[in-house]
């Protein structure tokens, strides 16, 4: 049987993003910059720099800047009465790495960049 994404409200297509960025580069050629959310997380001024020297505008002062990032919520994380329920299963955590892998080795020859090969732990 085949189960829809849409009655389960799995979005594992949202993470296959060698298709957005083919389509994208198609229209924009060499006219883009791609960011991990894990470099920003891990240093956000350098990635934000990065961004400003790309889009050729002048770059916030480092003080403003460093006042925006430590105010700035993460947004990237489980609601508290989602975390309740505890942390991902081993064996999913496996199958969705299993699943994406391939689309993340394309990636990452397709944009010339290992970090998308990710290491899982």
């Amino acid at each position: 049987a085949v189960v829809s994404t849409q009655s389960t409200g799995m979005r594992l297509h949202l993470g296959i993003y060698i298709c957005y960025i083919r389509d994208w580069y198609e229209l924009f050629a060499e006219n883009m910059i791609v960011i991990t959310l894990e470099d920003y997380s891990k240093q956000p001024l350098p990635v934000l720099y990065r961004i400003f020297n790309f889009l050729n505008v002048p770059q916030m002062p480092l003080a403003e800047l460093s006042d925006y990032i430590k105010s700035d919520s993460k947004k990237n994380t489980r609601s508290k009465s989602d975390s309740s329920k505890g942390g991902m299963l081993k064996n999913t955590r496996k199958l969705l790495q299993d699943f994406y892998h391939p689309y993340n080795i394309e990636l990452a020859k397709y944009l010339r960049d290992t970090r998308f090969i990710y290491r899982y732990k």
